[in-house]
């Protein structure tokens, strides 16, 4: 067989690309360049002559690959003999260059000798890429000829090793930076892992490997087969195809898969639905089905490549039994053969990866390609359920599971795993697909044994808990609410894999509320006793709970950087403590809690005489127990402060106070039905995005509301406004339905994917001993909740309470409310009509 340079050649011709064919990625490409290239040639001859001497104009980078999108920068070189006149360079740049930017194509150019191109491949590796990649455009091909023939001796021929070693290191850098496109839900097209970089990445390999000059002295296709070539082929084809589309859609150079793009290009690449979900979920299984082709097959490559250069090696060795050994630092089978006898076998080496924490040997990958066919009997094996019972358990697990993603085992052994791979997740708190979200909380899980040790000690059976964390969210590719629909598939996976019936109802109980805990904590007042001890009591016991306190952690933590915020997560541990103490201590207020009321009210007493001199005792007496309990001591002493400031119905003190990447806003003002509504239309008329309130109103009728807000921009620096609009607001001079009624989202806001979601609005009599609570889910938008009080208001109802909560695109908001009389609303008919005005303010 003839060697090859590269698995796809950089030539005129498209690669045959099979049933992909109806995806013109390669076609619109080199069409594009093809143009370009009659374009910039026909400037150059017109003006200069086909051989001008001394010069040779060469195209660089993409444009040398011919892989030109509508946006793409055109590179170019101007090689120059040094003997030529700088008036004659400027005059050729003049005639190619100036027309170009006319044209208003984004034109790069550089002008080097020969010895200087080399020179600089030397110290500056972006050139040395941009330079394998060179093709000559115009003018004199002697210059060029001279300096390919001195690049190939210098560059290539005399440094493979290091050019290698050097793109594996750009490679993970550039990895670690921009993410694996493989799981991400907002790839990077180009240089994500698994992106068009990482094609870019082999080519250059193996080109570093064959040298250029003598092509046979290296046999690339012993390490690139001819199937393998083919499904790149295809792969590359498509990720092309869409980063065009892209490209028009956005009208710039831009290779970040947005959410507002994702809708219209699955529509425009053929993809379609009953919804626009589904739409986009069908675009996005087979996009990260192709980038993990690249993924896959770029990482084996490198493998064989470093392996051929003896680059990188790990010289670690050793047999861990009869069937497996560890091969320079990586795992492998010592006996491949007998795996058609030993169909476990497959299970054990990614077992084995976990325990030791080490990568699969490339052999490794390529025998387990040639045996799936093996994997779904294995099923049966005990032998291979407890070693996958084992890896999930296992320090390396991520590492493990990850590979068994990858190689197609995880959905046959596991089959509940077959819809989670690729599927998307519709809001901006998840950043990665189902099944790697599933993996990573385990790995989580895991990064909590040393932080949250008081809840793991509590716990006796880990290994139940971490298999847990793989099925929490096995209900998703299933159907609606998935925790119910997941609990219950659950329950039979686990005994299918050997644990009890009881551990299986354990997994059914946990499952089934592992969102109860954050929604609890954040969406209920959980300074009444009452929530506390509901919520407790449906749980049931303390392994329980710490099973779901820790997964609560690790399944938000997996989620994404925004999901777990600070006030979030204090919200959950204090959640998670009070029912502990009374499952424990068999009550809420133990003797303990008593006492932490009486230290924190001495201290204020002791200290609030320095803060309010002669009020101190008035003000004092105006604090409510629960909200006493909620802060700590030099809070309260700040609020106080602020209370001095607050004399008629118009004042209101403001208090900004960062906590990145957030904001902590406290309001205080003369409490009144409609205050809530305010405040919040100022917030949104700011573009500030209210993540959660703590809205607490003193027995002398001063409301104190705390937001964790979130800025539109990084280094946002307009709070004089936003306090001045609160004034404003407070002191009935801002008309803010007419401020708010043409207000849009910022263009450099965070951007939401629009899906359509019928708003809902439930009112409940039983969840407070105290108060009325609504609830109201909707899609976010701007001035939703200012709406929703608005609407609360002008039945003459008055918020005490407040808990916000954004999920993508879905605001889910809890009043607690009472009437003028301070009484919850009994009335039926009043009640729905709190729904219908709740819904009809919605529709404006």
């Amino acid at each position: 067989m003839n060697a090859q340079t590269h698995p796809i050649a950089a030539s005129d011709e498209s690669p045959k690309v099979g049933r992909w064919a109806s995806f013109p990625g390669w076609s619109e490409v080199r069409s594009r360049t093809q143009a370009t290239d009659e374009r910039i040639g026909n400037l150059y001859r017109g003006k200069l002559g086909d051989q001008s001497p001394g010069v040779a104009l060469l195209a660089l980078g993409g444009y040398g690959r011919r892989e030109l999108c509508p946006h793409s920068d055109i590179d170019l070189m101007f090689l120059v003999d040094k003997k030529l006149s700088e008036s004659k360079v400027r005059d050729a740049i003049a005639e190619v260059v100036y027309p170009l930017w006319d044209d208003k194509l984004d034109i790069s150019y550089s002008v080097r000798t020969p010895k200087q191109a080399v020179s600089d491949a030397k110290e500056d590796f972006l050139l040395l890429t941009s330079l394998l990649d060179a093709r000559l455009l115009c003018g004199a091909e002697e210059v060029y000829r001279k300096w390919k023939t001195r690049f190939n001796k210098d560059i290539i021929i005399g440094r493979r090793k290091q050019i290698v070693e050097d793109l594996v290191a750009h490679g993970s850098l550039r990895h670690e930076q921009c993410g694996d496109d493989t799981y991400s839900l907002e790839p990077d097209i180009k240089e994500g892992q698994g992106g068009l970089r990482d094609y870019h990445t082999m080519l250059w390999a193996a080109k570093a490997l064959a040298g250029e000059t003598d092509l046979s002295r290296i046999r690339i296709d012993e390490m690139f087969g001819d199937r393998d070539r083919a499904e790149l082929e295809e792969a590359v084809n498509f990720l092309l195809h869409t980063r065009w589309i892209l490209h028009n859609l956005s009208k710039r150079k831009n290779d970040r898969l947005r959410f507002e793009y994702l809708e219209v290009l699955a529509d425009a690449l053929g993809f379609s639905g009953e919804s626009p979900e589904q739409t986009i979920e069908s675009f996005m299984l087979e996009f990260h089905h192709k980038v993990f082709c690249v993924k896959v097959q770029s990482e084996a490559f490198l493998d064989r490549a470093k392996d051929t250069l003896n680059i990188f090696r790990d010289s670690t060795r050793f047999r861990i039994d009869p069937s497996f050994e560890v091969l320079s630092g990586r795992v492998a089978f010592s006996r491949p053969e007998s795996i058609p006898s030993n169909p476990h076998m497959i299970i054990g080496l990614f077992e084995h990866m976990a325990r030791f924490d080490r990568p699969m040997h490339p052999s490794a990958r390529e025998i387990i390609r040639n045996h799936l066919h093996l994997v779904e009997p294995s099923r049966t094996s005990p032998a291979a359920k407890r070693a996958f019972r084992r890896t999930v358990a296992a320090k390396g697990s991520q590492r493990a599971l990850v590979a068994m993603l990858e190689t197609g085992i995880l959905e046959q052994f596991l089959p509940e795993f077959q819809r989670l791979k690729g599927r998307m997740q519709f809001d901006v708190y998840h950043t990665s697909t189902v099944d790697y979200h599933s993996i990573r909380t385990v790995q989580e899980l895991m990064n909590l044994e040393h932080s949250q040790s008081e809840a793991f000690q509590r716990i006796k059976d880990k290994e139940l808990l971490f298999f847990i964390a793989l099925l929490h969210d096995i209900g998703k590719g299933f159907g609606s609410p998935h925790s119910e629909i997941g609990a219950d598939m659950a329950f039979d996976t686990i005994q299918e894999f050997g644990f009890s019936q009881k551990q299986a109802e354990t997994a059914r109980l946990i499952i089934r509320n592992h969102l109860v805990l954050s929604e609890m904590a954040t969406l209920r007042d959980i300074t009444e006793e009452k929530t506390v001890f509901r919520f407790a009591e449906s749980i049931g016991t303390v392994e329980s709970l710490c099973m779901l306190y820790l997964l609560t952690l690790a399944d938000a933590t997996a989620t994404g950087p925004t999901a777990l915020g600070s006030w979030k997560e204090q919200l959950i541990r204090e959640l998670f403590y009070k029912s502990l103490k009374m499952m424990e201590k068999g009550a809420l207020r133990e003797p303990g809690a008593a006492e932490e009321f009486e230290g924190r009210w001495d201290t204020i007493r002791a200290q609030a005489p320095d803060v309010l001199a002669d009020q101190a005792d008035a003000r004092l007496e105006a604090l409510p127990h629960h909200y006493v309990m909620s802060y700590d001591v030099p809070a309260i002493l700040k609020h106080l402060e602020m209370s001095k400031k607050v004399t008629t119905p118009a004042s209101v003190a403001v208090m900004v106070e960062p906590r990145a990447p957030n904001f902590d806003v406290t309001v205080v003002a003369k409490d009144r039905i409609g205050l809530f509504s305010k405040l919040a239309g100022v917030f949104a008329l700011n573009h500030l995005d209210i993540r959660g309130a703590k809205v607490f109103t003193w027995h002398d009728k001063l409301a104190v509301d705390v937001f964790d807000v979130v800025p539109p921009w990084n280094e946002y620096d307009r709070w004089d406004k936003v306090i001045s609009d609160f004034k404003l607001a407070v002191g009935g001079k801002m008309a803010l339905a007419a401020e708010l009624s043409g207000l849009k989202p910022p263009l450099n806001g965070t951007r939401k994917p629009k899906l359509e979601k019928k708003p809902r609005v439930v009112t409940d009599n039983s969840a407070s001993d105290f108060f009325t609570v609504i609830e109201v889910y909707a899609r976010d938008q701007v001035g939703l909740l200012y709406r929703i009080a608005r609407a609360i208001s002008e039945l003459d109802l008055d918020i005490f309470r407040a808990f916000i909560s954004n999920k993508g695109d879905l605001s889910a908001d809890v009043f607690y409310v009472s009437d003028l009389q301070g009484e919850k609303i009994d009335d039926p008919d009043q009640l729905k009509a709190v729904e219908d005005a709740i819904l009809y303010a919605l529709k404006e």
